[in-house]
């Protein structure tokens, strides 16, 4: 918990519609980086790809009397990720879209947000049925204003009380990303919720074997059928299980930036660490 913090995307549309979704990031290294899930940033380059379609809309509505293209009203005009604490900034930020990571650097960071920071264990090593935990801030709804070019979200946002959820590691798994990219995830016997996606999945002893992308829902072949208010309906069951990125693949991409983290077994460097 020590380490582990909230995030808040906030969106305005062409039509003035307001969203705000929280998610999960936590710190690996005291000199301000953090790890969140890559999708929590598609809202971003989203906004990048509307920002060029409204330039090219407006260069064309300003030659071409004509002209009968109309903006799109979900296009976003403005975007924003709070990160828990006012006036924290991104400096930069690597993402690896076919793992789900993005490796963020912080800049204005509290010093109480970086006394701890995570420590990657050896995720091959865990044998089925080991005791994990998730941690997130699910359950959370926000309703933004939009005041004077900011958004403004309410108070309680600042007191955002974090949410676990225990499970058991259940299998290692390998996604398939287009022809050749095999990634390798930890499935959990509990699902993650919505709010929990870029969240540390951790061992009894806080030490982090992955962290949290998706939740999946496995078809258990069953269909009662459930009559409602004289309404016969077939209730398709699933088992939901959360997926993590495996520490493993973590450790990589962020060796692959020069990022620092550190691990159980540390490294002679003193920055880096890799698991013997």
């Amino acid at each position: 918990m020590k380490f582990t913090h909230p995030l808040v995307v906030s969106t305005r549309t062409v039509d003035g519609s307001l969203s705000s979704n929280v998610a999960t990031y936590f710190f690996i290294s005291r000199d301000g980086w953090a790890l969140t899930a890559a999708h929590v940033f598609q809202q971003y380059q989203k906004f990048l790809y509307d920002k060029q379609h409204m330039e090219e809309y407006n260069k064309r509505k300003g030659t071409d009397s004509q002209n009968q293209a109309q903006m799109d009203p979900k296009w976003i005009t403005n975007h924003s990720i709070w990160w828990g604490f006012d006036g924290i900034r991104e400096s930069q930020v690597h993402l690896f879209m076919d793992a789900d990571i993005a490796a963020v650097k912080l800049e204005n960071v509290p010093a109480n947000f970086l006394q701890n920071v995570a420590v990657f264990g050896d995720a091959d090593s865990l044998k089925i049925g080991t005791s994990l935990c998730r941690i997130g801030f699910p359950f959370v709804k926000l309703e933004p204003q939009f005041i004077n070019n900011n958004f403004v979200l309410d108070q309680n946002v600042r007191n955002l009380v974090p949410f676990p959820n225990d499970g058991i590691y259940t299998r290692t798994l390998m996604q398939k990303i287009g022809d050749n990219i095999l990634i390798k995830q930890i499935e959990t016997s509990t699902p993650g919720m919505r709010g929990q996606s870029g969240g540390p999945v951790f061992d009894v002893n806080g030490v982090v074997m992955g962290m949290q992308v998706r939740t999946q829902h496995l078809p258990l072949g069953f269909a009662p059928h459930v009559t409602d208010n004289g309404q016969d309906f077939v209730e398709h069951q699933f088992l939901n299980t959360g997926v993590a990125v495996h520490a493993s693949v973590i450790q990589q991409k962020l060796l692959s930036k020069n990022v620092p983290f550190e691990t159980v077994n540390k490294g002679a460097d003193g920055s880096s660490y890799i698991i013997n």
